[in-house]
């Protein structure tokens, strides 16, 4: 973890991350996006937020990289990583 991203102003919605990282097998940007808009973060913030975050994660080895990439779901136009979950608490009963 590097010092910058100690000091990251979106390490305050390091939860988030946490939440969806143990709730979904395989994340995306997306994926993130929604939570943040789903837990209150305003849209400013959201959209600063969300590559620090998978930074972030993949840093604090919460994430790793696969091969595929989906359609954003924001921007038709664009890929995005999707990323395998380490820490993800599987099917909940």
């Amino acid at each position: 973890m590097t010092k910058r991203q100690l000091q990251q102003p979106a390490r305050k919605a390091y939860p988030v991350l946490l939440q969806v990282c143990r709730s979904n097998q395989t994340i995306s940007g997306d994926d993130i996006v929604n939570a943040l808009i789903s837990n209150g973060y305003p849209n400013e913030d959201v959209y600063k937020y969300t590559g620090p975050l998978i930074r972030i994660a993949q840093a604090e080895n919460l994430i790793t990289k696969t091969e595929k990439c989906v359609t954003s779901k924001r921007n038709r136009s664009s890929l995005q990583r999707v990323w395998k979950s380490l820490i993800w608490r599987g099917e909940q009963q």
